[in-house]
């Protein structure tokens, strides 16, 4: 009798597969039930959670001030959980030593949709959409509204060297960072987002992303790309509700106050004619 034939052994798997074709339609199908909850529980979590502060990454001087107290040039591997659209309007110039609220804020998930804090201490338009701060143009030639993608990522170090029970536990408990993006980075980020969607139809908390500085420019410009999966995106997916009312909180406005008016030059007094 012919001996039966032992099924050819499969091959290994490329580095850009994340999981299995059924598991990764149900990580999808379960990020997607979570992001219909979203909104309706973010209201209700904003007053559990402090505003982005000391949690938040720095850009200046072209660096990576980490709220970990790392500064650093060098690139950085992260975990990005969830990400929002973020407009802030200052209506005086920057000033490091006496840094103000914005006059005007806004957040959401959809960057054409979004409208003004209520809390805002001076509203400029009923939405951002019709804001004449928000044209290009109102401000030389860009926006006097700068525009970001606010992310809320856990860095890639937090499990490094930990064993698949220890790093979902890490992962679980890990602070939550905020990344603000240039206004001049942000179509780099929708660009990156936008290739994990079309090449992988999953949403970027399936990856390990590489974050770096464009080391050339005079100004913090971001570069973002896949580092490889992140085998451990389940337990980071479930904490996209706290991300999401961390981010959509809006910002302390109690230290604002209105600048000062701007005075009038005085016209000269017209010369005296003087008798000859």
């Amino acid at each position: 009798m012919a001996t039966a034939k032992k099924p050819a052994a499969k091959t290994a798997a490329s580095s850009t597969a994340l999981v299995p074709a059924k598991k990764a339609a149900n990580a999808v199908g379960s990020v997607g039930s979570i992001k219909e909850r979203l909104m309706a529980q973010a209201a209700a979590m904003a007053d559990r959670v402090m505003p982005p502060g000391g949690n938040t990454i720095s850009l200046a001087g072209n660096k990576f001030k980490l709220p970990s107290g790392v500064t650093t040039q060098d690139p950085q591997r992260f975990f990005i959980v969830d990400f929002v659209s973020e407009h802030r309007f200052f209506d005086r110039p920057f000033d490091k030593e006496n840094p103000v609220p914005p006059a005007c804020a806004a957040v959401g998930l959809n960057p054409r949709q979004l409208v003004p804090f209520g809390e805002s201490p001076a509203i400029q338009a009923d939405s951002c959409g019709e804001c004449p701060n928000n044209q290009f143009g109102s401000s030389g030639k860009g926006k006097a509204c700068s525009n970001h993608r606010t992310i809320a990522l856990v860095p890639a170090d937090a499990i490094e060297g930990l064993s698949k029970k220890d790093a979902i536990e890490a992962l679980q408990q890990a602070p939550l960072w905020v990344l603000r993006t240039p206004p001049t980075s942000i179509r780099a980020f929708d660009s990156y987002v936008a290739s994990l969607q079309s090449r992988f139809q999953l949403p970027p908390v399936a990856f390990d992303t590489v974050v770096s500085l464009d080391l050339e420019s005079d100004w913090p410009v971001l570069k973002f790309e896949v580092g490889g999966p992140n085998e451990y995106f389940e337990p980071l997916a479930e904490r996209q509700e706290e991300a999401q009312a961390m981010l959509m909180a809006p910002p302390d406005f109690s230290s604002y106050t209105a600048p000062a008016p701007v005075r009038q030059a005085r016209t000269p007094a017209a010369a005296k004619k003087v008798a000859r």
